[in-house]
This record gives C-alpha cells, sequence and structure tokens, in this order.
C-alpha cells in the first residue's frame, strides 16, 4: 500500500513540480551579480553590493527612481547609517545622483554611471 504522500502524484506531476519550485527559487530578480572590477574600485564589497542593488532597482524605472532607506534595508538588510554613507559616498564619486521631490518629500535617486 502507497503512502498517503504519494498517493496522488505520479512522476509527471513531481516533475512539474519540482521544476515550479527550481524556477521560482532561480528568478533572475532574486540575484545581484556584482563586478569584481566594481568591488575591487570600491574596495568594499558591502557598498558595491549596496550600489549594484540600486542599478538593479533602477532598471525599468524611469531616469530618476524613488525608493525608501526601509525598502532597502528590508531587501539588503544593510543598516540606516551604512546606508546614509554609502549614499554620500556614491554621490561624491559621480556614481549617483540623489535629490528630494514631492510633497511630502521623497527621495529619489538617479544612476549616473555603472563602471568607474
Amino acid at each position: 500500500m502507497k503512502s498517503d504522500f504519494y498517493h496522488i502524484q505520479n512522476k509527471e506531476e513531481i516533475q512539474a513540480e519540482q521544476q515550479y519550485l527550481i524556477n521560482r527559487v532561480f528568478k533572475m530578480e532574486d540575484f545581484l551579480l556584482l563586478s569584481k572590477s566594481l568591488t575591487k574600485h570600491f574596495q568594499d564589497l558591502k557598498k558595491a553590493y549596496f550600489f549594484t542593488f540600486l542599478f538593479q532597482y533602477s532598471l525599468n524605472k524611469k531616469e530618476w527612481f524613488s525608493i525608501t532607506y526601509d525598502e532597502i534595508q528590508e531587501e539588503t538588510f544593510l543598516p540606516l547609517g551604512r546606508q546614509q554613507k554609502y549614499v554620500r559616498e556614491l554621490v561624491k564619486e559621480g556614481f549617483i545622483n540623489r535629490k528630494m521631490m514631492g510633497l511630502p518629500a521623497k527621495q529619489y535617486f538617479k544612476i549616473l554611471k555603472w563602471t568607474h
């Protein structure tokens, strides 16, 4: 007698379920691809990760895009102080621009360059 766990699944159903799970796990939006040269330029893996996150987030958005520090922290697990530090540094280095727009004011970013 078969176990209740397998009673409704045949081989094709199991394979379809496995493929579905693989596709969900390996969606491209679930990955950040870090550039070695960018990481080397920054000499800070977390800063490269932060910038790459902003860059990937900006794809399919308008030239200026809004994202809150809370949203960034939810996705990257980087604390507020570190995010603010990286924003200041990336603005100074010419990688991004930042401005406040709208009422109430919201933070907007613009990616200026991808490479150093």
